[in-house]
């Protein structure tokens, strides 16, 4: 593809992003919410922004939740759909964050034996429309057995045959953390990958907006997996560098030792949610920075999405914490900004 070829997508992709970064929430729509008493205040609070529409008729949390993300996922889509390689294929990747949770749903319903219906209204689907892939989702769906389960992971390519063997054991066991916490490092992993596939200055932007976050959430996937003594997991698997966190430097340390490398990195408490907190905060702040910058390539495009996936985050903490009585300073003090 000529670079001439990239540049005029990329000229029309940035107006796009420019257009969905002033339909995101302004900082008045934050102090109403942190205000709210209850859902009925905050709703009201979002009843002016586009989230009014996306949450009209919705009955509790967890269906907002639903509403929410395929909010998001429609969002992401029409600038995936526009854009040139390797971004198409970046933003494509912010849409399998959807699926590796309904893997994650799906391996809990087994497990517990939980009818199909009851998870169903809660799986993303509207990021597997997009990505064409309900297919695989109802093969999962439809596993009666661990066995059935993990062969399709396995064939489809999200597990290999080691690692389903592994996690197969686990989920037998009524363990699901060990694939779900495989299944986040090997998420950021690939996301690390297709980042690498861009050049030089638009490398190293795109980094700096996308790092600190993937940093918190290999740190927390390899403390958990620490913890819950499922390291063995861990033997031959390579994130490699995140953005300040090497993974060589953290993965063959116990879990108190992978927060202090995190804590120092960070300049925070060595606590899982202290070094979430302090990664994610420094991840908005370079998003929102970095909008104005590396005009005609992706750092844009890729700055409001990351945007818009925090505010998706903030709103469904702040209804979860609305719905167990948290308010004020309380439900403030949850909200990445």
């Amino acid at each position: 593809m000529s670079k001439l070829y990239k540049l005029s997508r990329y000229v029309y992709l940035q107006p796009k992003a420019f257009a969905q970064r002033g339909r995101l929430l302004a900082p008045e729509h934050y102090r109403e919410l942190s205000g709210a008493r209850n859902l009925s205040d905050a709703l009201k609070a979002l009843s002016t922004t586009v989230y009014g529409d996306v949450l009209r008729g919705a009955g509790d949390p967890r269906e907002m939740e639903g509403k929410l993300y395929d909010h998001y996922s429609d969002f992401v889509e029409p600038l995936r759909a526009s854009a040139p390689r390797p971004l198409r294929d970046l933003l494509g990747h912010y849409l399998l964050e959807m699926e590796v949770e309904n893997i994650k749903l799906l391996a809990a319903r087994l497990v517990r034996g939980l009818d199909l219906e009851s998870v169903l209204p809660y799986l993303y689907l509207r990021a597997e429309e997009h990505l064409r892939r309900r297919d695989f989702i109802a093969e999962l769906a439809s596993a009666a057995e661990v066995s059935g389960f993990v062969g399709a992971l396995v064939r489809h390519g999200v597990l290999s045959p080691e690692e389903g063997e592994l996690v197969g054991g686990h989920l037998r066991a009524g363990d699901i953390l060990p694939l779900a916490v495989l299944l986040d490092l090997k998420y950021y992993r690939e996301f690390l990958r297709l980042v690498g596939r861009f050049r030089g200055g638009e490398r190293r932007m795109l980094l700096e907006v996308v790092g600190p976050r993937i940093d918190a959430a290999v740190v927390k996937s390899v403390y958990r997996l620490k913890e819950w003594g499922a390291g063995e997991l861990l033997g031959s698997f390579a994130v490699g560098r995140c953005f300040r966190i090497r993974y060589a430097d953290i993965v063959g340390l116990g879990p108190e030792e992978v927060l202090k490398v995190a804590a120092a990195a960070y300049s925070c408490e060595a606590e899982l949610e202290s070094v979430e907190r302090a990664a994610m905060a420094e991840g908005f702040r370079r998003a929102n920075s970095a909008f104005l910058k590396g005009l005609l390539t992706s750092v844009p495009v890729v700055a409001v999405v990351e945007l818009k996936r925090y505010e998706v985050a903030n709103l469904v903490t702040i209804l979860r914490g609305l719905s167990l009585g948290l308010v004020g300073k309380e439900l403030e003090g949850l909200v990445i900004r």
